[in-house]
């Protein structure tokens, strides 16, 4: 059992890191045309920038993952972590989700969870399902999500559906939702309503 003593060993107070948990790579990602932007150039990149924790997201698929993974931790086992994590095309927008780097299995199995409509990392991919649901078979399988640029014109859905909605509130208490991106603080201006 653990006892005072040995929690008084932690460090205490925030700790900081810099992180990028939204990147796309070449070859998995339909709108990235930069050949450069292999999964082990965006690692080194990383290790450059002094950047702790990234995640190679690419639009619907998990096809650069697992090399951006090994590539990191044969060449800065102790200076980057990537996180397996993909970008879906959801119902409602787009959505973030990451796992574990040891589990990186289930983000295929989520991603077959999804019964995604094409092919993988094309533009015109997605699912039928929900965000909410989405966020759920995230969740069943240990992983966490975020909603992406919730403030963006076609995908984010406080831009193609402005204001208060059923369906929001059931994303916004998703349990499996962490967080939401937005380029603007006013995209948050409904939130205050719920």
């Amino acid at each position: 059992m653990i006892q005072f003593k040995d929690i008084r060993l932690l460090e205490n107070g925030a700790r900081f890191l810099n992180v990028d948990l939204h990147i796309h790579s070449y070859g998995a990602s339909h709108d990235v045309r930069d050949i450069t932007m292999t999964p082990q150039a965006i690692v080194d990149s990383a290790a450059k920038q002094g950047l702790s924790v990234i995640a190679i997201t690419d639009h619907n698929s998990n096809k650069n993952v697992e090399s951006a993974i090994a590539h990191a931790q044969e060449h800065y086992a102790r200076q980057v972590l990537v996180l397996p994590g993909v970008e879906v095309t959801t119902a409602h927008g787009h959505l973030l989700a990451y796992f574990a780097p040891e589990r990186i299995e289930d983000l295929a199995k989520f991603l077959s969870r999804l019964d995604l409509i094409g092919e993988m990392g094309d533009d015109n991919t997605r699912t039928a399902k929900s965000m909410a649901d989405a966020i759920a078979e995230a969740e069943k399988l240990g992983g966490i999500c975020i909603a992406a640029h919730i403030d963006r014109e076609k995908t984010g859905f406080d831009m193609f559906a402005p204001g208060f909605q059923n369906w929001k509130k059931d994303i916004i208490t998703s349990p499996g939702l962490y967080g939401l991106e937005c380029d603007s603080a006013d995209a948050l201006l409904w939130y205050s309503e719920l």
